[in-house]
């Protein structure tokens, strides 16, 4: 009886390790910023064009977030609408700091985008 429970239990955890998972939303790359001031917009269950205009909207709100953190590259946590906006420092391709920014929404939508203050 014993070994039966445990080839059932067994052929169980099996089977729910090998059963597909649920299929992630899709990351859809949403392009360059507008105006040359963020690039990169990713989003999770948004749309581009909405994502675009959340990117802006965050962008042109990241000066408090900005004036706090760049002295000593810390990470910021801003809101705006239902969007909260994290922050953190990281240095591109040309040794230039930047801001990579993620916000989310409560429904788990999520926007991300790099600042481009370099102006290349």
């Amino acid at each position: 009886m014993r070994a039966v429970l445990i080839a059932m239990l067994t052929a169980v955890a099996v089977a729910a390790v090998s059963t597909p998972s649920a299929h992630a939303a899709r990351v859809h790359d949403c392009g360059q910023g507008e105006g040359g001031g963020y690039r990169n917009v990713t989003a999770l269950s948004v749309a581009c064009p909405q994502a675009n205009v959340v990117a802006h909207e965050l962008f042109v709100r990241i000066v408090p977030c900005l004036r706090r953190s760049e002295v000593r590259h810390s990470a910021c946590t801003y809101r705006s609408g239902v969007w909260t906006a994290r922050t953190h420092w990281v240095k591109d391709r040309y040794g230039l700091w930047q801001m990579d920014v993620r916000a989310t929404a409560r429904d788990g939508s999520v926007v991300r985008f790099q600042t481009d203050w370099d102006g290349e």
